[in-house]
């Protein structure tokens, strides 16, 4: 059984759209996507952390995320409100998805079987594909330093994101310098070099490690103390995720090296000391692998350490609503091999219309001309690993 090449991807057509098949594509989708262990995350909703927005169009098109911001210097009292009304720089996030195809051949010593028994067959083998590129797209849009559209390739079907792996130190260091509160080296600005991420870096490396209680009780203070701030040169706040009981909380999502040193934090070990005398089942700060800790989801996700940008340098990714966003174009659906070789290879397959990106916006509280751009709900911190 081989993958499609080039060839084989341009034999492919859109298979019948019959009772059977909806509801085949309908499990695919939703199987594929909880097993990304994101689902969990998405929805269409403001306060969801991966804000999911779906219109049907044509590869190559826009969909337009809206933006949701706060408004700042609020009025009180008696005092006249018109013409005095807090100025909302509203903006909308335009995406850009991309075509995402895979599938299966099947040559005639191995199956005789219907087009729909051959998806079922081979659900597997494209449910895991399908999967593996839905989860490392959005991991990459973790990375994003802001939005190129140089980027976006529909025939590699690569995304407009400017991942800081590829990402020129220009890049970067205009991202750093944009997002001061969105960017952080240990959490401490001292360390960060003006114009230079690199520097940075090399900067960070040359530090001594913090404590991840430190480090998680720093950024943590700074998300909120921006939500408090008013006044005409605030910043917008990273928006908490309310959950039941009005509860505010943010997801923290990292790799297992940054995982590993949170958990064997004093601090919290402390925490953890104290919450298992009620038993482990009862045990709310560490659950199902999850570090729950002063309204933080910590949630270890082991393939984020590739994204690592140095062997030594770990990436604390501090998401509150609206952190990523996927605009879905086009729904999964399945789809056969047209060439046949004279009836002896089938072939079944997907393709889905999608992309995962940051949003950014231009932040006109800084300057309301050439307003840099902004990460939206999510700071990103790099920390030294020793």
């Amino acid at each position: 059984m081989s993958a499609y090449d080039a060839a084989d991807l341009a034999a492919q057509t859109k298979a019948g759209d019959d009772t059977a098949l909806a509801k085949q594509e309908k499990k695919f989708y939703k199987e594929y996507l909880d097993d990304t262990g994101l689902k969990q995350y998405m929805g269409s909703g403001n306060n969801d952390v991966i804000q999911v927005n779906m219109k049907l169009i044509d590869g190559g098109d826009t969909i337009a995320t809206p933006l949701v911001q706060q408004l700042r210097g609020s009025k009180k009292g008696t005092k006249t409100v018109v013409g005095n009304e807090t100025k909302m720089h509203a903006s909308d996030f335009l995406m850009r998805p991309n075509w995402v195809r895979d599938g299966v051949t099947i040559d005639k010593a191995q199956t005789q079987k219907s087009y729909i028994d051959l998806l079922r067959a081979r659900k597997e083998t494209l449910k895991d594909s399908a999967r593996d590129i839905a989860f490392y797209n959005c991991l990459e849009a973790f990375t994003s330093v802001g939005k190129k559209e140089a980027n976006y390739d529909a025939k590699e079907s690569v995304p407009q994101t400017n991942p800081i792996a590829t990402a020129t130190n220009t890049e970067k260091s205009a991202w750093q310098d944009g997002n001061g509160d969105r960017v952080f080296f240990n959490a401490a600005n001292g360390i960060k070099v003006a114009g230079d991420f690199d520097g940075s870096i090399t900067a960070l490396q040359a530090a001594s490690q913090p404590t991840a209680s430190q480090v998680l009780n720093k950024i943590k203070d700074e998300a909120q103390r921006r939500n408090r701030i008013t006044g005409p040169t605030s910043r917008y706040a990273i928006r908490p995720i309310r959950g039941s009981g009005n509860r505010k909380e943010f997801l923290v999502l990292v790799g297992t090296k940054v995982f590993n040193w949170i958990e064997n934090d004093e601090e919290i070990k402390e925490f953890y000391k104290h919450a298992a005398r009620n038993g482990i089942k009862n045990n709310r700060y560490f659950q199902d692998g999850d570090i729950k800790y002063k309204g933080l989801n910590i949630r270890e996700i082991p393939e984020m350490d590739e994204f690592n940008i140095a062997s030594d340098i770990g990436t604390i990714n501090f998401c509150g609503a609206q952190s990523l966003a996927l605009a879905v174009g086009q729904r999964l659906r399945h789809t056969k091999r047209d060439e046949t070789d004279y009836g002896f290879i089938s072939g079944v397959g997907f393709e889905e219309l999608y992309s995962y990106e940051k949003p950014f916006y231009g932040d006109k509280n800084v300057d309301e001309i050439a307003p840099p751009m902004k990460q939206m709900n999510m700071i990103n911190c790099f920390v030294k690993l020793d």
